[in-house]
């Protein structure tokens, strides 16, 4: 057991640092899961993208970076629960191990952040341009037709909303909706500013733990005198 005020200050923050990592790595999981399969729309969109194949890397390219923050926020979730396992029983190997795994997390959730941005304005063109498609046969504006049913707009897009009216697809209330594409961006853009603060506080509170982890690794390992506050 540490010894000294400090030390035991120091172990208390780290067991709480941890249990905020937990919690914010199951609301990182939480979140980025719900904006991958949200109500089934990358399923439903998946239906016209087989038919403009040609759109498919750069939906695939969000996606990825989608699941790559789906298992980080489950690893950090597991990485915080073992940090508080290795305060409460002083072992230097559990914090070791810990500061391995938190370093490798927080790269991989910089590379996610990137490739999210990096990949923004990627995803709405092919959105756009797979979108501004869907109007070319009766059998795909069938197929938009659940899409118009999950977010309540008309059309794909501003300039196929006529044609969807026409062939009505756009009944009662839809008429007066906004267009597809406007209010799945906006839809987006919501959910990947959560899913960003929330990666962002998570790499702070690793690289907390990462120096509250190096401090504790000594006082565990050294228990003499010279370490103790």
């Amino acid at each position: 057991m540490v010894h000294g005020c400090g030390n035991r200050t120091l172990k208390f923050l780290f067991f709480t640092a941890n249990l905020l990592t937990c919690a914010f790595g199951a609301l990182l999981f939480g979140i980025s899961l719900w904006a991958y399969h949200d109500e089934n729309f990358l399923q439903k969109l998946e239906k016209v993208q087989e038919i403009h194949k040609e759109y498919s890397p750069e939906l695939t390219q969000h996606q990825i970076g989608l699941w790559l923050l789906i298992i980080i926020g489950a690893s950090i979730f597991l990485v915080g629960f073992l940090g508080c396992c290795g305060a409460i029983c002083e072992s230097t190997k559990l914090l070791a191990l810990f500061s391995i795994i938190v370093l490798i997390l927080a790269i991989l959730e910089v590379a996610s952040i990137v490739l999210i941005i990096a990949g923004k304005d990627q995803f709405k063109n092919a959105l756009y341009n797979l979108l501004s498609k869907t109007g070319e046969s009766e059998d795909e504006m069938q197929h938009f037709k659940p899409i118009e049913d999950l977010f309540q707009c008309c059309g794909p897009t501003n300039e196929t909303m006529v044609r969807y009216i026409e062939n009505g697809l756009c009944e009662d209330e839809l008429r007066n909706k906004p267009n597809c594409f406007a209010v799945i961006s906006d839809h987006f853009d919501s959910s990947q500013k959560d899913i960003i603060k929330i990666s962002v506080v998570l790499i702070i509170i690793d690289l907390l733990a990462l120096f509250s982890t190096s401090m504790l690794y000594k006082a565990f390992r050294y228990q003499t005198p010279y370490y103790y506050a």
